[in-house]
């Protein structure tokens, strides 16, 4: 629609009367009015041909003899059949003229929004809603304008007319949503979960309210609640009575009837209904562009997400120049990534493809530059970035993206520079506590590790954020912290999980932090809390028993990796840990040879490495087999030797050392845990 509609040149009236009538022009022959684009109707479906070719016929033939707002009236008449169809190009300039001779009537303005809104030009689309409201509109206008505005993130002017619209007894469960909406992304959850709560009750089939609702209970620190409602999560939109659009599909005939009917059964939740009617209208012309991309509509609320990709991509086939199809597309192959397919590079293509026809469309360059990312292609995404800033060079959080991509082409020095020069905006987006931990992140990622701890302690202090949200930023504050003052990281972590335990990791990082330290006692606790949780956790288990063994409680260590081979044989770095314990501790109670040396075998015959190798030596020589010992320990130096500046020293000398030692008929006791 977007590169057809730049293409139309306002005509007056006058000359458009001379070029298909003799009759004489009306008085409001002055209006400059816009041609309406020839509809290619060869392969529609005979019903809507003759329907759509005898109602532009008839505002021909008439055209000379109607004045004003009577022929404002034909032309509107004329945009309201193409709406129905799907004809949105020449619906848009029937509606334009009509608006043009008819200013007074908000019924065009609000058909129009309605179109503009579905292609996302929503500043046009704002414009008409406003004027259809100026005219006496209020209900479903006040709803589409408020969900702009939401779109827009314009929270103040949302809000405004959500409230407005809670006056009306049938809007008042969408204008809940609507608010629940505003309230959450203004970082207000205990005022969002009331009106979503409301909202579902009343339509409990719109099951995509409750993504919002998860939303809300995680940002209020209810974490279990928040998981319980995002399962129930589901495809299903929020209605509200919207009187335009039914009377629109009621006067519909052939395909059109069906895809009329099709949207009502849809918008009444009745899914099954609403697939059954578009699939017969794809049956009936299999080339309705239109029928394709209702089905992928209902396909897609019913979590078909393949067969409603197939779907909509013929519908893109049909009708390529369409930008809000391919956005959708694109939206709809971002939001369902395959890891085994091509989905994201079909979306880029998409993406690529609707900017083509709406270049300045900056969601769309931005969607384009984060598919660009995700696909390793950052240089594309950055120019993507960098068109987008060019249109809205005030936008802190295109500014930001930038950074993020300069950060990620090892640009560090104008990626700094970039977040430096976010710091004096006043962008509300930039107050917000993901913007803040976001840029936070991005410092310590560039190196800046005081500047994202300042950041991160602001934000655990805030009494506003959950503590949920307080815990999180304790914990990267304990990663900012850690190369430089460990013990403050340690205090961090800690004052987390006292705020909230059950955030991801916390235990493990404070494990590891203990053991940094040389708390060993400690940080054995804490990796085995993880342990004790989730006892397929095997790369912690492995630091818990290295905690243990430096805290010199081998007994343990030992007992802790072999519950951990128990549950799965095949973890190599928990076999070859437990071997060298077996053969390799001081204490005679936790010491057996026989077993090391079999486990120590087995190692080395599936991958016979240098530290498998010296292993089996070890092992060996606990058995007493010490000429066997030094054969396998004289290998195991000899490669070393030959490796030459590559081979660390350290490594060498202790290979020396327990050559020496095998040689004089001494066992290894711990030189493999070197503090």
């Amino acid at each position: 629609m977007s590169a057809l509609h730049r293409t139309f040149q306002p005509v007056v009236l006058s000359v458009v009367c001379w070029a298909l009538t003799v009759l004489p022009c009306p008085a409001s022959a002055q209006v400059e009015l816009l041609p309406i684009p020839q509809v290619q109707l060869d392969d529609v479906e005979r019903a809507v041909r003759d329907q759509l070719t005898a109602a532009r016929e008839d505002l021909e033939t008439r055209r000379g003899q109607l004045e004003g707002a009577e022929l404002g009236t034909a032309y509107g008449h004329l945009g309201e059949l193409y709406v129905i169809y799907d004809l949105a190009e020449a619906a848009e300039a029937a509606l334009r003229n009509a608006i043009a001779l008819q200013p007074e009537s908000a019924r065009w303005r609000y058909i129009l929004g309605s179109i503009l809104q579905l292609d996302r030009r929503l500043d046009e689309a704002a414009e008409q809603f406003q004027g259809a409201l100026d005219q006496g509109a209020s209900g479903a206008a006040q709803m589409r304008l408020a969900q702009i505005r939401l779109d827009q993130e314009q929270y103040d002017k949302a809000r405004k007319l959500y409230e407005a619209a809670r006056d009306l007894p049938e809007y008042a469960a969408a204008a809940a949503a609507g608010l629940g909406r505003v309230a959450l992304d203004q970082g207000r959850p205990l005022e969002a979960i009331p009106l979503l709560e409301r909202a579902l009750q009343a339509q409990p089939r719109a099951t995509a309210l409750y993504y919002q609702l998860g939303r809300a209970y995680r940002a209020a620190g209810e974490t279990e609640r928040a998981r319980e409602v995002l399962a129930k999560r589901g495809e299903g939109q929020f209605r509200f009575p919207d009187p335009i659009a039914m009377e629109l599909q009621q006067s519909a005939t052939g395909v059109g009837a069906l895809l009329s009917l099709g949207r009502l059964s849809l918008s009444e939740g009745l899914l099954d209904v609403a697939e059954e009617r578009f699939r017969e209208a794809v049956a009936i012309d299999p080339e309705s562009a239109a029928a394709h991309r209702s089905l992928a509509g209902v396909l897609q609320q019913s979590g078909r997400i393949d067969d409603a990709l197939v779907s909509l991509e013929r519908a893109i086939e049909l009708e390529p120049d369409r930008a809000g199809v391919r956005y959708g597309a694109a939206q709809l192959l971002m939001n369902h990534p395959d890891p085994r397919g091509d989905r994201l590079e079909r979306a880029i293509g998409h993406l690529q493809g609707a900017l083509r026809q709406a270049p300045d469309f900056v969601p769309g360059l931005l969607d384009l530059a984060n598919a660009q990312s995700r696909a390793g292609r950052a240089e594309e995404a950055l120019t993507a970035v960098e068109r987008a800033l060019s249109l809205q060079p005030d936008s802190a959080g295109i500014r930001f993206q930038r950074a993020q991509l300069l950060a990620d082409l090892d640009r560090s020095d104008d990626a700094v520079r970039a977040i430096a020069a976010l710091e004096g905006s006043d962008d509300p987006a930039l107050r917000s506590a993901r913007a803040r931990s976001d840029i936070a992140r991005l410092m310590l990622r560039l190196g800046d590790a005081q500047g994202a701890a300042e950041r991160y302690r602001a934000l655990a202090d805030d009494d506003a954020l959950s503590n949920s949200e307080r815990a999180l930023s304790l914990s990267m504050l304990a990663q900012a912290l850690a190369p430089s003052d460990p013990e403050a990281a340690i205090g961090a972590l800690r004052d987390a999980r006292r705020l909230e335990p059950r955030v991801p990791d916390l235990e493990r990082n404070l494990g590891t932090l203990l053991g940094r330290v040389g708390r060993y006692g400690e940080a054995a606790e804490e990796l085995l809390l993880v342990v004790e949780r989730e006892p397929q956790r095997h790369d912690t288990r492995f630091a818990a028993a290295m905690a243990l063994l430096f805290g010199e409680r081998d007994a343990e260590a030992r007992t802790v990796l072999e519950q951990g081979l128990a549950l799965d044989p095949s973890q190599g770095p928990i076999a070859h840990l437990l071997a060298r314990i077996l053969v390799g501790s001081q204490s005679d109670s936790v010491r057996d040879g026989a077993a090391g040396l079999a486990i120590a075998r087995k190692l080395f015959e599936a991958r016979p490495s240098l530290d498998h190798a010296e292993t089996v030596a070890m092992a060996l020589a606990e058995t007493g087999e010490m000429v066997r010992a030094t054969e396998w320990q004289q290998r195991i130096v000899g490669q070393i030797e030959s490796a030459g500046a590559e081979a660390p020293p350290k490594l060498l000398e202790n290979a020396r050392r327990r050559l020496q030692s095998y040689a004089a008929g001494e066992p290894a006791r711990t030189p493999w845990l070197d503090r």
